[in-house]
């Protein structure tokens, strides 16, 4: 029972870093350049405004991973 936990938990810290790395990749490099004008005021702000907001969800996700590597560690 004790190693199909384990197992459990290894597959959700993949899913997570995956998770991570594709919604970095998503929002900096296929969302920002292509969905905005970068050449007007309100494509920029715009960039820039999800920019924030996928910086925010990349932050929330290692903070997320962080803390369930901890809880994992201690018995």
């Amino acid at each position: 029972m004790e190693a199909k936990q384990v197992r459990t938990r290894v597959l959700l810290g993949f899913v997570r870093i995956a998770v991570l790395i594709l919604t970095a990749v998503f929002v900096f490099r296929i969302a920002v350049p292509y969905l905005f004008n970068l050449h007007t005021n309100l494509g920029l702000f715009s960039a820039v405004a999800v920019g924030l907001i996928g910086l925010a969800a990349l932050i929330w996700l290692a903070f997320d991973f962080i803390t369930s590597v901890r809880r994992q560690r201690r018995p």
